[in-house]
């Protein structure tokens, strides 16, 4: 599914400064070619599966494991998710693989 829709945001004419996020559980190197595709047309990618079952979603008490540009983390996605959709963020780092890892072990 996420493949299918990215291919359909490659489609559009400019991605350039668009922020993409996956909250679903991946295979690592899905994360890592999709966010490889995004940066080719100046897009970021954010893999982010959440740990919570649907109560938890409901009362906005999601972890969320964040992997991705860290200015992007912090700048554009933290006020939009700790204290609205979550009630933290485990950051992973840059390499958008290691939350999908996080998330399998875990």
């Amino acid at each position: 599914m996420l493949n299918t829709l990215i291919d359909e945001a490659l489609t559009l004419d400019t991605l350039e400064g668009k922020v993409f996020v996956d909250t679903s559980t991946v295979h690592p190197n899905t994360s890592s070619a999709v966010s490889a595709r995004l940066q080719q047309k100046g897009a970021f990618f954010i893999a982010s599966p959440v740990f919570g079952a649907s109560q938890m979603a409901a009362a906005g008490q999601l972890i969320f494991a964040m992997a991705g540009p860290p200015n992007i983390i912090e700048d554009k996605l933290r006020s939009n998710i700790v204290g609205v959709m979550g009630k933290s963020i485990t950051n992973c780092g840059e390499d958008v693989s290691k939350s999908s890892l996080l998330k399998i072990t875990g």
